[in-house]
């Protein structure tokens, strides 16, 4: 990994695994199993691939991250509405996880368009109150918590 250099279609020569072989250019830098350093999904990620790889982040790159360019992730966030924001935190319109898909919606919607906005709210109230009293009284946490972690 170049922790040095941002990726753009002219930063890295080409790359091959087998020049005489291949009809097309398609590594993503100029040597098979090197890393890009790709920031633009968020700056957290890039820091941890460097500390996982024993390398330095440029402090420049950093900088730039943090203060001036925004990633996709908050690009999206930063177009949601509070309603959109509680829907997906909730699992209302996608039934996973809050941090699933890095910070976008990948919704079945087809959840919404079957059962109806009513029915799904309803459902997901229903959920929560089947679950609260064991969650609250400690019974049998794992046989309580697998089946929500299911439902969301």
């Amino acid at each position: 990994m170049t922790p040095l250099l941002l990726p753009t279609i002219t930063s890295h020569d080409a790359g091959y695994i087998n020049k005489a072989l291949e009809k097309v250019v398609g590594l993503q830098t100029e040597a098979p199993l090197k890393r890009a350093l790709i920031p633009f999904g968020g700056i957290k990620m890039i820091e941890g691939s460097c500390k996982a790889y024993n390398r330095e982040l440029d402090p420049m790159i950093k900088k730039i991250f943090t203060e001036y360019r925004k990633t996709h992730n908050q690009g999206v966030f930063d177009v949601y509405t509070p309603d959109i924001l509680r829907c997906r935190k909730s699992g209302v319109l996608t039934g996973l996880p809050d941090a699933y898909g890095r910070g976008r919606i990948i919704g079945d919607y087809r959840r919404v368009a079957l059962y109806g906005i009513d029915y799904l709210m309803k459902d997901k109230l229903a959920q929560f109150t089947s679950l609260q009293a064991d969650l609250e009284n400690g019974v049998n946490l794992e046989q309580t918590i697998r089946p929500a972690r299911r439902n969301r």
